[in-house]
Protein backbone atom coordinates (compact mmCIF):
# COMPACT_ATOMS: atom_id res chain seq x y z
CA UNK A 1 0.00 0.00 0.00
CA UNK A 2 2.73 2.15 1.06
CA UNK A 3 4.22 1.86 -2.57
CA UNK A 4 0.92 2.53 -4.21
CA UNK A 5 1.41 6.12 -2.71
CA UNK A 6 4.60 7.34 -2.98
CA UNK A 7 4.15 5.75 -7.04
CA UNK A 8 0.90 8.31 -6.55
CA UNK A 9 2.33 10.62 -5.08
CA UNK A 10 5.54 10.65 -7.69
CA UNK A 11 3.16 10.88 -10.25
CA UNK A 12 1.62 13.74 -9.39
CA UNK A 13 4.93 15.39 -8.74
CA UNK A 14 5.63 14.52 -12.49
CA UNK A 15 2.39 15.51 -13.93
CA UNK A 16 2.68 19.41 -12.27
CA UNK A 17 6.38 19.56 -13.73
CA UNK A 18 5.18 18.74 -17.55
CA UNK A 19 2.77 21.43 -17.14
CA UNK A 20 3.06 24.42 -19.56
CA UNK A 21 1.86 27.01 -16.28
CA UNK A 22 3.11 26.52 -12.97
CA UNK A 23 0.71 23.55 -10.85
CA UNK A 24 1.00 22.30 -7.79
CA UNK A 25 -0.04 18.87 -7.26
CA UNK A 26 -1.31 19.44 -3.91
CA UNK A 27 -2.71 23.01 -4.61
CA UNK A 28 -1.94 25.65 -6.31
CA UNK A 29 -3.08 29.50 -7.11
CA UNK A 30 -1.49 31.12 -10.07
CA UNK A 31 -1.62 34.10 -12.82
CA UNK A 32 0.63 33.75 -15.70
CA UNK A 33 0.91 36.14 -18.48
CA UNK A 34 -0.08 35.07 -21.71
CA UNK A 35 0.54 38.31 -24.07
CA UNK A 36 1.05 41.70 -23.39
CA UNK A 37 1.19 44.90 -25.84
CA UNK A 38 2.13 48.73 -25.72
CA UNK A 39 -0.35 50.86 -23.46
CA UNK A 40 -2.33 50.03 -20.84
CA UNK A 41 -6.21 49.40 -20.90
CA UNK A 42 -9.16 50.89 -19.54
CA UNK A 43 -11.61 47.63 -19.85
CA UNK A 44 -11.12 44.26 -18.12
CA UNK A 45 -13.20 41.05 -19.39
CA UNK A 46 -13.12 37.85 -17.91
CA UNK A 47 -13.54 34.02 -19.05
CA UNK A 48 -13.81 31.14 -16.78
CA UNK A 49 -13.73 27.03 -17.29
CA UNK A 50 -13.82 24.86 -14.55
CA UNK A 51 -12.74 21.38 -15.11
CA UNK A 52 -13.67 18.49 -12.71
CA UNK A 53 -10.74 15.17 -11.89
CA UNK A 54 -9.02 16.42 -15.65
CA UNK A 55 -12.16 14.44 -16.70
CA UNK A 56 -15.31 17.10 -17.16
CA UNK A 57 -14.90 20.52 -18.22
CA UNK A 58 -17.22 23.19 -18.12
CA UNK A 59 -16.66 26.84 -19.48
CA UNK A 60 -15.55 29.12 -21.53
CA UNK A 61 -12.35 30.84 -21.21
CA UNK A 62 -11.32 32.09 -24.07
CA UNK A 63 -9.98 35.33 -25.00
CA UNK A 64 -12.76 36.02 -27.57
CA UNK A 65 -15.48 35.40 -24.40
CA UNK A 66 -13.11 37.49 -21.71
CA UNK A 67 -13.08 40.25 -24.95
CA UNK A 68 -16.90 40.00 -25.12
CA UNK A 69 -17.70 40.06 -21.34
CA UNK A 70 -15.16 43.32 -21.00
CA UNK A 71 -17.04 45.28 -24.17
CA UNK A 72 -12.99 45.16 -25.66
CA UNK A 73 -12.02 45.79 -29.39
CA UNK A 74 -8.47 46.35 -28.71
CA UNK A 75 -6.48 43.70 -26.42
CA UNK A 76 -3.39 45.44 -24.42
CA UNK A 77 -2.74 42.10 -22.76
CA UNK A 78 -3.81 38.92 -21.85
CA UNK A 79 -3.46 37.01 -18.08
CA UNK A 80 -4.53 33.41 -17.08
CA UNK A 81 -5.34 32.60 -13.94
CA UNK A 82 -5.18 28.90 -12.31
CA UNK A 83 -6.27 27.58 -9.39
CA UNK A 84 -6.04 23.92 -8.49
CA UNK A 85 -6.73 21.73 -5.28
CA UNK A 86 -5.64 18.14 -5.25
CA UNK A 87 -5.98 17.71 -9.09
CA UNK A 88 -10.30 17.22 -8.34
CA UNK A 89 -10.95 20.85 -9.35
CA UNK A 90 -9.31 23.18 -11.47
CA UNK A 91 -10.51 26.86 -11.97
CA UNK A 92 -9.33 28.45 -15.27
CA UNK A 93 -9.83 31.82 -15.31
CA UNK A 94 -8.59 34.44 -18.64
CA UNK A 95 -8.65 38.26 -17.94
CA UNK A 96 -8.28 40.77 -20.77
CA UNK A 97 -7.51 43.94 -20.26
CA UNK A 98 -8.02 46.42 -23.57
CA UNK A 99 -9.94 49.71 -25.21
Amino acid sequence: MKNILALSALALALVSCDSPRPLGAIYSNTACPVSAGAGSGARTGSSHAVSYLGLIAIGDCSIEKAKANGGISTISSVDVKRENILGIVTKYVTVVKGN
